[in-house]
């Protein structure tokens, strides 16, 4: 399965917790390369570096989008770990489906969950995908929208994910 649009329901903020491996690679001035996986930065967006952390953001910081290589080695193990760490940071989770949506980007295996948080008083949409490159360990893309401002921005966040593609 192809995913067409891998979070028309999600949005972004920050994970910072997780146990990580490495950023590398090159990239054009609009790119950001992250273990095996490029990610083009949309229009307007700004990019920075939080150790290994790598944090897309919005303008007025509406949403940010985090791309780190996680410790695991398989995108199922990968995903449960995310779950279990997310929900330290936010409350009352509730995720779309039942079950996490495997898929692929770029030719790049994909697994997937969105739904529904509150990070404090604010609600919030999640959005996590694990994409496994072609060599090293797993990428985690995380994205957190407040509900409010999430719709403004579907179009840049699905064109981000459609984006993804292997590194060199």
């Amino acid at each position: 399965m192809v995913m067409r649009r891998p979070f028309a329901q999600v949005g972004a903020l920050a994970l910072a917790a997780l146990a990580v491996a490495g950023l590398g690679g090159r990239a054009r001035a609009d790119e950001v390369v992250v273990g095996g996986v490029v990610a083009t930065v949309p229009a307007g967006w700004s990019s920075s570096e939080d150790g290994k952390l790598r944090v897309l953001s919005a303008p007025r910081a509406e949403i940010t989008v985090q791309l780190i290589v996680i410790t695991e080695s398989t995108l199922e193990r990968g995903l449960r770990r995310v779950e279990r760490d997310l929900g330290k940071h936010f409350e009352k989770i509730v995720w779309d489906a039942r079950k996490p949506r495997a898929g692929k980007v770029a030719g790049m295996k994909t697994l997937a969950r969105s739904g529904d948080a509150a990070l404090g008083k604010l609600a919030v949409k999640l959005g996590v995908m694990l994409v496994q490159p072609r060599r090293g360990r797993p990428v985690m893309v995380m994205m957190v929208a407040g509900a409010a401002t999430f719709a403004s921005h579907v179009t840049e966040l699905g064109d981000l994910m459609l984006g993804l593609r292997p590194a060199k």
